[in-house]
Formats: structure tokens, C-alpha cells, sequence
């Protein structure tokens, strides 16, 4: 069952029903908001989410949950396996990964894996970032060094042995000539 502590309400100058954003907090299959704030009809698109290292059922919580300390994390999803601390966050609510904004960002990571994740996209997104190459090019490159299919070069689903690969790629590029 998921853990919210507050509403959230997407948008200050919208105004949302308390039984929306009930139905949206508590990931209703029948209600979610478009980019209008107005209701729309969506799918559930809620995952079934396990730890990886325990493969305990993940739950989904808020920021404030996992991040107390951190204010500006409070209102964000995440899936979180209570006995061993290992999460991940949700994208936002868009069209690609649905409206309930529970589809992960990745694998549930614990803090060593959290850390390669953090240090292989530090030196990978610059690459796009800059505008040197568009964000699918660098993803095609990054793929084709690391001689993995494009679908599957995402690093938030990769673990510490793949962003170690990544991070030397990057550095090796970095001193070299670069991508593309």
C-alpha cells in the first residue's frame, strides 16, 4: 500500500478536486490529470516492482520518506524496499510512462549502485548535454561501445559492473578524440 504523508497538487494555479487527487495519490486506474489539469481516462500503468537484492515486493512512497532532509525531494515517488533500503525514483506523469507517475527510473539501487549510476551519467550526459550530439546519437554511441542493443542502454537499469564500463568509456573519450 503506498505511503503519502500530504496531497500533491501538480500544479499550484490549477484547481483539482480532492477526489482526484485522491485518485491520483493512491494510483487510480480510472482517474489521472493531463497536462491541462483536466481529467483524463488512462490505463493503470503501475508496475509490479521487486528488490533485486532481496526480491521483497517494493512499495511506493514519497521523498519525504526516503529523503527527510531534503525538501525539494518530499513530493517525488519513489519504489522502496523497506528491509534493505534499496529505491529508485518514478518518472514524472507524462505520455511515454503513463499518467500515475509510478513507472521507475530504473532498478531499485542501494547506496553503492546509487553512487555508479550518479558518477557514469556525470560524465556520460554531458556528451548530449552540450548540444555536441543529440540525446538518441549519444545513446547509440553508448551502446554500440558498450555492444549492448540501443533498447536496453538505459543506466538506471544498469548495475556498478556496467557504469564502471561506462565511466571508462567516457573518460576514455573524454581524453580522446569523442563520439561520434
Amino acid at each position: 500500500m503506498p505511503v503519502w504523508s500530504s496531497p500533491i497538487n501538480p500544479s499550484p494555479s490549477l484547481s483539482v478536486s480532492n477526489q482526484t487527487q485522491h485518485d491520483l495519490l493512491r494510483g487510480s486506474p480510472s482517474s489521472s490529470l493531463n497536462t491541462l489539469g483536466c481529467d483524463v481516462e488512462v490505463a493503470d500503468h503501475r508496475p509490479a516492482v521487486s528488490c533485486p537484492y532481496c526480491n521483497t515486493p517494493a512499495e511506493l512512497v514519497r521523498g519525504d520518506v526516503i529523503y527527510r532532509g531534503r525538501p525539494e525531494l518530499h513530493a517525488k515517488r519513489f519504489w522502496r524496499c523497506a528491509p534493505c533500503g534499496a529505491h529508485v525514483g518514478c518518472h514524472a506523469p507524462n505520455r511515454r510512462f503513463g499518467y500515475d507517475g509510478t513507472q521507475p527510473l530504473g532498478r531499485l539501487a542501494n547506496a553503492s549502485l546509487r553512487k555508479a549510476k550518479a558518477r557514469a551519467h556525470a560524465l556520460f550526459d554531458p556528451f548530449w548535454k552540450s548540444g555536441r550530439m543529440s540525446r538518441v546519437d549519444a545513446y547509440t554511441w553508448l551502446a554500440r561501445e558498450l555492444r549492448i542493443d540501443v533498447e536496453a542502454c538505459h543506466i538506471g537499469e544498469f548495475d556498478e559492473a556496467m557504469c564502471n564500463r561506462v565511466e571508462e568509456i567516457c573518460k576514455r573519450w573524454m581524453f580522446g578524440p569523442g563520439p561520434g
